[in-house]
């Protein structure tokens, strides 16, 4: 029977694929985030931007907070009560921005 502390833990990930023609967009996402890596997927000519450092996750939640207003609003909501609460900062999820 494996020990609690070797169970195997869920990391959140937060992922945008962008086309090659946008990678400039993505390495300057990765540069503000200061967190992440990106994939290059050359069959599908996309590049993948993959943030799961809790500290990235931290900093798309800060920039995204409130400006969604799509059913991806609720992901947020429970990546932050269940993943990044944890961690000892506060997080306060705010209204979207309907305007």
């Amino acid at each position: 029977m494996p020990k609690s502390n070797m169970t195997k833990k869920h990391n959140p990930r937060f992922c945008i694929t962008f086309d090659l023609k946008n990678e400039p967009l993505a390495k300057k996402l990765l540069e503000v985030l200061e967190s992440g890596h990106i994939r290059y997927k050359l069959k599908d000519n996309a590049c993948v931007l993959i943030v799961s450092p809790v500290k990235g996750l931290k900093k798309i939640i800060k920039l995204i907070n409130g400006e969604l207003r799509t059913p991806a609003e609720w992901c947020g909501k429970s990546l932050v009560r269940e993943k990044l609460s944890n961690s000892g900062d506060a997080l306060k999820l705010l209204v979207p921005n309907c305007s």
